[in-house]
Parts: C-alpha cells; structure tokens; sequence
C-alpha cells in the first residue's frame, strides 16, 4: 500500500515540478534574463522534468512495458552532466537574449 502511495506521491510531485519550471521560464523571458548560465539550468531541469513526467505517462498507459525501469537512472545522471556543462562551459559574465526565441515571425 505504501509503495503505490509513493509512487503516485512523486509523479505528482513531478508534474509540480514540470508546471513550475515552465512558469519560471515564462518569468524569464517576461523579465528578459540574459545570464547564459540561468538559463541553462532552467532549460535542462525543465527538460529534466519533462523526461520524468512522460516516463511515468508512458508507465501508466502501458503497464507491461519493461524497459522503463532503465531510463529512470539515465535521466537522473543527466541532470548533473547538464548543470556541470553549464557551470565549466559558460561564465558568469557569458549572456544571451531568450526573449528573441519567444519572439514570433509576422
């Protein structure tokens, strides 16, 4: 009973974490954020969360589907790969526009 409990408890939490981190990437093109580094950590822990999500989508639509068990672990090395990518490729001082990928062509 627990464990169902659990595992329901962390997809929900999640998918808090999925709605979150949008809202937070919505508040830095609002805000026109230019540190390349922010950005970066918000775009792989919103990618991060995204993975997470759609494996425990995927692991409710099909239940007999094996191959879940292995791409959990994955996803959660590449969280730190993504945040040390980050930290030794770009500088404090290294920025960027966003709000122009948000800007739509007419």
């Amino acid at each position: 009973m627990l464990t169902g409990f659990f595992f329901e408890l962390s997809q929900n939490l999640y998918f808090v974490g999925l709605v979150l981190t949008y809202v937070l990437w919505g508040a830095i093109l609002k805000l026109r954020e230019t540190r390349t580094q922010l950005i970066q950590l918000v775009l792989s822990l919103g990618i991060y969360f995204s993975a997470f999500a759609a494996t425990f989508a995927l692991g409710n639509m099909f239940p007999n589907l094996q191959s879940l068990g292995y791409v959990l672990p994955i996803f959660g090395c590449l969280l730190p790969l993504a945040w040390a990518f980050a930290f030794f490729r770009f500088s404090p001082d290294d920025r960027m526009v966003p709000a122009r990928l948000a800007v739509v062509q007419r």
